[in-house]
């Protein structure tokens, strides 16, 4: 099976060759910035049922991942920013050079620039594997992936999904800073920093 699209392509893909036949194996082609930025590996998937988001979800990885970012400037500014908001949560997650990387990048990557935007993905999918590997099936250190991921769920279909994912998550990172920050676990520098 390929799979050639951004993240519903990706969901519905990794779900279907998982039930069929007991597992095939499948190759995607992420065309979207926030599946070539963090969804492609990992091999989690999910689809909403009864008005509840990723309410059937399993574990499906793709065999191999083909990404080619010519897909990316056709994409439209909410979609690159989409993108941009789970790579922002990696390069977080993966602590102070990836935090420092993406600071010094922020600017040509909101201009699209595609060589930065190249390196962003190699640097978040770097983190995104090293997690995954040591924990496949979130049982530890992979929980940090989620980060963001609560409040963002919700903006999501509090807006009837008219706050996309990634920014949705961006969005949820504040919140969940602030949280921290009001609760004494994270210090005023890093919330303002990040923010």
């Amino acid at each position: 099976l390929f799979a050639v699209g951004g993240g519903i392509i990706q969901d519905v893909a990794a779900f279907s060759a998982y039930m069929f036949k007991r597992g095939i194996p499948w190759t995607f082609v992420p065309t979207t910035l926030l599946a070539q930025g963090d969804s492609s590996v990992g091999g989690k998937a999910a689809l909403n049922y009864r008005q509840t988001k990723n309410l059937l979800a399993l574990y499906s990885a793709p065999r191999r991942i083909i990404t080619d970012t010519d897909f990316l400037p056709t994409l439209s500014i909410d979609d690159w920013l989409s993108g941009g908001g789970e790579i922002l949560r990696l390069c977080i997650t993966g602590g102070e050079l990836p935090l420092k990387e993406f600071e010094n990048a922020v600017n040509a990557f909101v201009k699209r620039d595609l060589a930065v935007t190249t390196n962003l993905i190699r640097t978040s999918l770097m983190i995104k594997r090293a997690v995954v590997e040591f924990d496949e099936f979130e049982l530890d250190i992979r929980r940090s992936m989620n980060y963001g991921h609560s409040f963002g769920h919700a903006l999501e279909v509090l807006t009837n999904y008219h706050i996309v994912h990634g920014s949705g998550v961006a969005l949820g990172i504040l919140v969940e800073n602030e949280v921290s920050y009001l609760r004494g676990i994270l210090q005023k520098e890093q919330r303002d920093r990040i923010l």
